[in-house]
């Protein structure tokens, strides 16, 4: 556990700065310019060779051990940088540094740890999941096969057991049709004939949820709801991810009576729409009241129909296109190009929205219009209905 320095730590202060190799350096009477010294360097070198299990751990898993360091001399420099310690820490005479307190250093602590609730939950019921029969099929193990369709469809009878199990038989048949093997699978066969496509249409689907304006209206929700001047934008932000859940819930349903192609394409439709209505009441700038009162509602509703729409069926439609051989290395690919450029529409948002850079504010969501029409078109005219089919047929799309 990180050491934190309280009142009752001078002493341990004044053993470290000296027991430094190299602490022949007075103590100042006032903060100092920030400096890495040699001296200083060589005592983290030192403490990194000593703790060689530590670094590691640190490198692998830096977001957790980077608050746990557990060597006195770099755990200053693993609890904080040098420029948040100055600019949020005090300056403390006895180890010459700027050091943060320990409310400072424990607070997040609460926070952090219900992040291990949901998997807490859940953990206990990992032993009773079932694995997938498709999974049995492919290593040749059918009689775990049979054991998990009846684990997951319930009391079916030996008939229809046998004809899932020749199903499965025959989609991996499909699927491994060719002169390649399974355990031969090539990077850049997700690329080759049909397989082009099936690439595109993924890496469109998992793209288009970043150029949607998803990245603007669900992180920057409350932001922008305060920069338009609403008293209550911390409720109002309440009530939008609670119609989120409303349209997540709506999502379960609504493919049974239209299909999933009609959701993607007609929910990125409305997506586009909503986008350029919001983008336009923009103009009409903060004073003007009804403008405002428009936007938030459009922002809100926006968020609802996105779940009900493509941030949630997206998820469902995006994994079936893939042939199976190739699946898992057309979801990475996918997941990959989507990840970069979600993360550089992430990256580019502050500047184009903040007052103090470009204050575009709610005009950026015409940006979003630009970005989603190519990749809805694209999906307008290629993208199949998935409802209601088998394996086989889907690898046969």
């Amino acid at each position: 556990m990180a050491q934190t320095v309280t009142a009752q730590g001078t002493e341990h202060l004044d053993k470290l700065t000296k027991d430094a190799s190299h602490a022949e350096h007075q103590v100042p009477t006032g903060p100092p310019e920030p400096s890495f010294g040699l001296a200083q360097w060589k005592d983290n070198l030192r403490a990194f060779k000593t703790n060689k299990k530590t670094t590691l751990w640190c490198v692998m898993i830096m977001s957790l051990l980077i608050n746990f360091g557990f060597d006195a001399i770099i755990s200053g420099q693993a609890l904080a940088f040098q420029a948040f310690r100055e600019d949020y820490g005090r300056y403390y005479a006895p180890a010459d540094d700027y050091v943060i307190s320990a409310m400072w250093q424990s607070l997040w602590t609460g926070t952090f740890c219900l992040t291990f609730l949901i998997p807490v939950i859940l953990l206990p019921l990992m032993p009773f999941l079932p694995e997938s029969p498709m999974w049995y099929m492919m290593k040749e193990r059918e009689e775990d096969a049979r054991k998990a369709i009846v684990r997951l469809h319930g009391d079916l009878s030996a008939e229809r057991v046998e004809e899932m199990v020749e199903e499965l038989r025959h989609n991996i048949n499909v699927a491994n049709q060719g002169p390649h093997e399974v355990e031969k699978v090539r990077w850049l066969e997700i690329f080759q004939g049909g397989n082009l496509k099936r690439t595109a249409l993924l890496t469109t689907i998992y793209t288009l949820h970043h150029c949607s304006g998803m990245p603007f209206v669900i992180s920057y929700q409350t932001y922008f709801f305060q920069l338009s001047g609403v008293s209550d934008a911390f409720a109002i932000s309440l009530g939008a991810f609670a119609l989120m859940l409303a349209g997540n819930i709506g999502a379960l349903i609504l493919p049974n009576f239209v299909g999933q192609r009609k959701v993607m394409i007609y929910g990125a439709t409305l997506l586009i729409i909503w986008d350029l209505i919001i983008g336009t009441v923009g103009f009409a700038g903060t004073d003007n009241k009804p403008a405002v009162t428009a936007s938030v509602a459009f922002v809100a509703s926006w968020a609802f129909f996105y779940q009900l729409t493509i941030g949630t069926i997206g998820f469902v439609v995006a994994p079936e296109l893939p042939s199976q051989r190739l699946r898992a290395k057309t979801q990475s690919f996918g997941t990959i190009v989507s990840n970069i450029i979600g993360w550089a529409i992430a990256f580019s948002i502050p500047y184009l929205f903040n007052p103090d850079e470009a204050n575009l504010g709610a005009r950026l969501l015409i940006i979003f219009v630009g970005l989603s029409i190519p990749l809805t078109l694209y999906l307008w005219f290629f993208l199949p209905e998935t409802k209601n089919r088998t394996l086989s047929e889907l690898e046969e799309l």
